[in-house]
């Protein structure tokens, strides 16, 4: 299975209710997270890479317009490059929200090549966060009903 064209296949066939961030220039620049469309979620994904393992995380977080954490989820995989790891972070992150039901999802990731408009590493912090502290067995997902200590603090921005 190509993870790539599958996170692609995925976005298209929900594609009139997953909305990538198209923020205007003046939204791009600000420094922490924004908030969804009341009625929609938002969902931050990120992918960690570090040079000491020999495995990748993803992790993300889904909330609402509020800011109020609905579901966090991480999960140790095989090592592969950054683009193939933040794709599955976008998949994962996809497959946790259309799981719970969620049908009006808006995706934002630090990545510039996976999505279009992207966001600053300062607004994607909570995500960052949940992929590097994923350490469980290899391609076993957490789910988060609750967040984890460390990232307590960063949702408070």
């Amino acid at each position: 299975m190509d993870l790539i064209a599958t996170s692609i296949a995925w976005a298209r066939s929900i594609s009139n209710s997953v909305r990538v961030n198209n923020s205007c220039c003046s939204d791009y620049t600000k420094e922490y997270w924004q908030p969804p469309r009341v009625g929609w979620v938002k969902v931050n994904i990120d992918g960690s890479v570090p040079k000491h393992t020999s495995s990748a995380a993803v992790g993300g977080v889904i909330r609402v317009h509020k800011g109020n954490w609905l579901f966090g989820f991480g999960l140790r995989i095989d090592r592969s490059g950054i683009f193939q790891t933040e794709a599955r972070a976008l998949y994962e992150g996809l497959v946790v929200a259309w799981h719970e039901r969620f049908r009006q999802i808006e995706v934002e990731s630090d990545n510039p090549i996976l999505i279009d408009v992207h966001i600053l590493r300062g607004q994607n912090k909570v995500a960052d966060c949940i992929a590097k502290m994923s350490n469980g067995d290899l391609n076993v997902k957490c789910y988060f009903v609750e967040p984890r200590k460390g990232v307590r603090n960063l949702l408070k921005n």
